[in-house]
């Protein structure tokens, strides 16, 4: 689950993405109305709101100017015609690097935004989670409450010690604390969200539509081969080589490949290339994984979901059971632990899934 793992730190840590300000609520009665949101107007608001989205809207216009610029500069020295070494420097090379630079800007841009989706989308999903584990804590205690009450018919009937009933108020008493847990951390989740959307931390959302799993088929082939144009380490690397050969060719070119010079620019560009070489593989290996961690957890889900299933039979016919004395109030208890055991791990399943798919539909791979 290596694309899992690394989204789950997203928020976190600083990662190349996260520049948010919070934008501050204009009044007091504002502070205190519920934001309905859906997962589009969650991502909506952070493109709005992301500094990173803006400093690299300013680093392409930078690039396009330092480019213009470049490109004035050769024409003028070709118009006198220079012949020193910065001069054919100014004339030849630097207008194809800064024209490369451009396009890895404007590249790195659209890299910028479907990180920013990656983002808001896995805030908005972790405080769907985080409700969703709210319901299992409320259902929880609902079946300690029953519990008690059965321990307590029991215990006036005389089949049931004291302390049965001790242990049914503590059994209570821990599922109200996890309850209250549940209750802190969706409150934390949103405050995530809110810092993320870069909106006021005080402001209450309520998240819409469900915490569901939906399946969605991906093509393997066609993954990698975005992966190869859109992947923004690749990028990089794919420049960085580029540049790299165009300057030992340009050395080599005006001295000789003899040169000291002209010796060192090959020695890099050989590197960068094998720097891409070793990069290119590293992004076919993470799409590979990711892929088939998208597909491992399509199988987990359908066993998941069918554990949850059989852990509220089991814990149905435990209670009937302990009802009737044939069964113990450990043995409840578990049944009822099952139970709050798998429907959190089908929480987490479902997270996953559908972190894993926002990530295969935007190209995000190179998260850290």
């Amino acid at each position: 689950m290596v694309v899992i793992k690394r989204v789950g730190a997203l928020l976190g840590l600083g990662i190349m993405l996260l520049g948010f300000s919070a934008i501050p609520v204009q009044t007091q009665e504002d502070n205190s109305k519920i934001h309905n949101m859906t997962i589009e107007q969650a991502v909506e608001l952070a493109l709005e709101n992301n500094l990173q989205v803006k400093i690299a809207q300013a680093d392409k216009k930078k690039k396009d100017a330092a480019y213009a610029y470049a490109k004035t500069i050769s024409r003028t020295i070709k118009e006198y015609q220079g012949s020193s070494f910065q001069e054919r420097l100014a004339e030849d090379l630097k207008p194809r690097i800064a024209e490369r630079q451009g396009e890895q800007a404007e590249r790195l841009y659209q890299v910028t935004l479907n990180g920013v989706k990656i983002l808001a989308e896995s805030a908005f999903y972790e405080l769907l989670k985080a409700k969703e584990n709210l319901e299992i804590a409320e259902n929880a205690l609902k079946r300690a409450d029953e519990q008690l009450k059965l321990t307590n018919i029991r215990f006036e009937v005389g089949s049931a010690a004291k302390i049965e009933v001790l242990k049914a108020e503590a059994a209570q008493a821990g599922t109200r604390a996890s309850l209250t847990a549940a209750q802190n951390n969706y409150k934390q989740k949103m405050l995530e969200l809110n810092k993320v959307l870069g909106i006021d931390l005080q402001t209450v959302v309520e998240p819409q539509g469900s915490f569901s799993f939906n399946r969605e088929e991906f093509v393997l082939q066609q993954l990698l081969d975005r992966a190869m144009l859109e992947e923004s380490s690749l990028i990089q690397a794919e420049d960085n080589a580029a540049v790299a050969q165009w300057t030992y060719e340009f050395i080599k070119n005006y001295y000789t490949p003899s040169y000291g010079d002209a010796k060192t620019a090959e020695q890099d560009a050989v590197m960068a290339d094998l720097m891409l070489s070793q990069t290119r593989n590293n992004v076919i290996t993470t799409v590979n994984q990711s892929y088939l961690s998208l597909k491992a957890a399509e199988e987990q889900y359908e066993y998941l979901k069918k554990a949850v299933e059989l852990s509220y039979e089991a814990y149905r016919l435990t209670q009937l059971s302990y009802e009737l004395g044939m069964s113990t109030l450990d043995e409840l208890q578990k049944a009822s632990d099952d139970v709050k055991v798998a429907e959190a791990q089908l929480s987490e399943c479902i997270y996953n899934y559908n972190i894993l798919k926002a990530c295969l539909k935007n190209c995000i791979y190179s998260l850290r």
